[in-house]
């Protein structure tokens, strides 16, 4: 690239110089890091004043000769820099992360541990799922390095229905995986959450949406299993409503995939086999009930897909009062041995044939998605296309208007850094997290 340096005349300096600068710019944007993470930003911004540095070095040497030595050296030089810095390209420094103290800090606790608000200078806010590394450490290194990998496998998703992971932040024997913030929570909460007289808290759910809610499901895991290059491709392995989290406009987007990967690395895992692997049992496939410790497929997915799209349907978890111990076990048998939950009972009355039709589309599909041979399920890309062909015929704008007024029985807000009370991250001590302050 650097090649025509050679014998530059000083009148074609400029052209010459903005054509080497373009080159090298386009160089670095071809670079397979995410785009909107913060070192990449303040690599791209050190890399431009290099550009100024090597102009004016050019400028104050006569010589040709000595002038594209000088300039491939320092190139060189800086290109080196980046090779080493490429390596750490999602880490974000915690003292460059500022959390929010107190409840409203507090977004959730998942199967790794606690979800924190928080703030950078680049990207606003973002969601922080902390969590400690346990164990010998050796094992606490290796751990760290599998984590790192699996964060930059997971930056590489970059589809309208999957969260965006935008790096990772370290304390001593922690880490924190950083995730763009989604201000409505998750489908869980819009599907079953109750107020204090156990109402639910969005009375009606139209069908237009539940199709919405189950088409951008399937495009976000469409992705996830056939959008990446062939040695990338993911499966997901924990796939519920609570990992699948909401837009300021109820748009549905997959977080926590390659989850089982992170959740070997935590204390903090909720169902875990003898291999490592994380799941919920209520919304597991048959086959992975049966072995615990299989690796997880897209067969399997698949099947909690279909218990998504059961609990769209009937607003209702797989099996309600499985927190008792026997209806669990019943449910889980049952589901091995073939048994499913109804799939006529659907919550709400749907009386026009254009609410019918969503319906009974979804019943389709959930039906043929939780088939008991992993063989006979559609594969996802098969289930969005059926989806999406019907929610193209859909009215935008009477979409947009039950959004407004489903949102109305909501507490969907943004929230600015200067309205929190806040504390850089290193203040905030694994593996409790809690202010120190």
């Amino acid at each position: 690239m650097f090649e025509k340096c050679q014998g530059l005349a000083n009148d074609d300096f400029e052209r010459n110089h903005e054509e080497i600068a373009s080159s090298a710019r386009a160089e670095l944007e071809g670079h397979p890091i995410n785009k909107e993470s913060v070192i990449w930003k303040d690599a791209k911004a050190d890399f431009e004043r290099h550009l100024l540095q090597e102009k004016e070095i050019f400028k104050a040497l006569n010589e040709d000769e000595v002038e594209v030595i000088r300039l491939k050296q320092k190139i060189n030089e800086y290109k080196k820099i980046m090779d080493e810095a490429a390596k750490h390209t999602y880490l974000v420094p915690s003292n460059k992360i500022h959390g929010v103290i107190g409840p409203s800090g507090f977004l959730g606790r998942g199967g790794y541990g606690k979800v924190r608000l928080a703030f950078t200078d680049s990207l606003g806010a973002i969601a922080i799922k902390c969590f400690s590394l346990t164990g010998p450490r050796v094992e606490i290194g290796t751990m760290k390095n599998k984590f790192m990998k699996e964060v930059e496998l997971a930056s590489k998703a970059s589809h309208v229905n999957v969260v965006r992971v935008e790096g990772y932040t370290t304390w001593p024997d922690a880490m924190g995986v950083l995730l763009e913030f989604m201000p409505a929570g998750n489908l869980q909460s819009l599907l079953l959450g109750r107020d204090q007289t156990n109402s639910y808290c969005i009375p009606t759910i139209p069908a237009v949406i539940r199709l919405r809610n189950c088409a951008d499901v399937a495009s976000g895991m469409t992705f996830l299993h056939h959008g990446f290059a062939v040695d990338q491709r993911m499966t997901h392995g924990d796939l519920k409503p609570d990992n699948i989290l909401l837009t300021a406009d109820l748009r549905c987007k997959i977080s926590d995939f390659g989850g089982a990967d992170f959740a070997t690395c935590t204390e903090f895992t909720s169902n875990r086999s003898s291999s490592g692997n994380t799941f919920t049992l209520l919304y597991a496939a048959p086959e992975l009930l049966r072995s615990p410790s299989a690796r997880p497929t897209k067969a399997m997915d698949i099947f909690c897909t279909s218990m998504i799209f059961r609990s769209v349907l009937a607003r209702k978890p797989p099996v309600e009062n499985a927190s008792n111990r026997r209806i669990r076990e019943a449910y889980l048998n049952s589901v091995q041995s073939g048994g499913r939950p109804d799939p006529d009972e659907v919550h709400g009355e749907f009386t026009i044939p254009e609410d019918i039709e969503i319906i009974n589309l979804l019943k389709d599909e959930m039906k043929k998605c939780w088939a008991h041979d992993p063989a006979q399920r559609p594969s996802m890309m098969q289930i969005r296309d059926n989806l999406f062909q019907l929610l193209s015929r859909q009215d935008v704008k009477v979409i947009s208007r039950h959004v407004s007024d489903i949102i109305q029985h909501m507490e969907v807000e943004q929230p600015f850094r200067h309205q929190c009370q806040c504390a850089t991250f290193d203040r905030f001590t694994p593996p409790s997290f809690e202010y120190n302050g």
